[in-house]
């Protein structure tokens, strides 16, 4: 019987590679795991877009928050509960416009349940809303209103509700230099 067997060099260093892989995988998400205990205040971000562009900024924002130490979660609008609303302490909401200065299609039921509720207390949630439009899509000046629609009435509406702001409402517009990221 040997006593001290010999192992192919790249035998052994495939296997010790592999352990160290697996060991660094591990204290990694040990460590993710105690700094989601230790991170800032909560960010909620909802959005609502049927383009991308919401949902884009959305993501970014929440990225953001996460490297600033913000525990951040990203929701379409009608994905999120809306009975949990009230329980949350910082909302971001994203909208862009659709149609005649309608809500996208993943923030509509999230509009019709907040815009017919009148027992949801917000008094305890800070909020800031930011729309996204173009302010050239209506050509007549009496449809004008429909620009950033959406965002103007969730706004108006999460106010009435008892929702403190944060910033005010922000207006993107896809005709600035910049376009809706003004």
């Amino acid at each position: 019987m040997n006593r001290h067997p010999q192992f192919a060099a790249t035998l052994s260093e495939s296997y010790g590679s592999e352990v160290r892989k697996l060991q660094k995988r591990k204290a990694k998400d040990a460590y993710e795991e105690m700094l989601e205990g230790l991170y800032g205040a909560p960010l909620t971000i909802l959005y609502a877009s049927d383009n991308g562009n919401a949902e884009g900024l959305a993501k970014r924002l929440g990225n953001r928050g996460k490297a600033r130490g913000l525990k951040t979660m990203v929701f379409a609008m009608d994905e999120f509960p809306i009975e949990d609303l009230s329980g949350e302490e910082n909302v971001v909401m994203l909208t862009s416009t659709a149609g005649q200065g309608e809500f996208p299609q993943n923030g509509r039921q999230f509009w019709e349940t907040i815009k017919n509720a009148g027992d949801i207390d917000l008094s305890n949630v800070h909020y800031t809303v930011f729309a996204l439009g173009d302010s050239h899509y209506w050509p007549r000046k009496e449809d004008k209103i429909f620009y950033n629609k959406p965002g103007k009435d969730l706004d108006a509406r999460i106010q009435f509700l008892g929702g403190k702001e944060l910033v005010a409402i922000g207006q993107g517009d896809d005709q600035d230099p910049d376009g809706y990221q003004t």
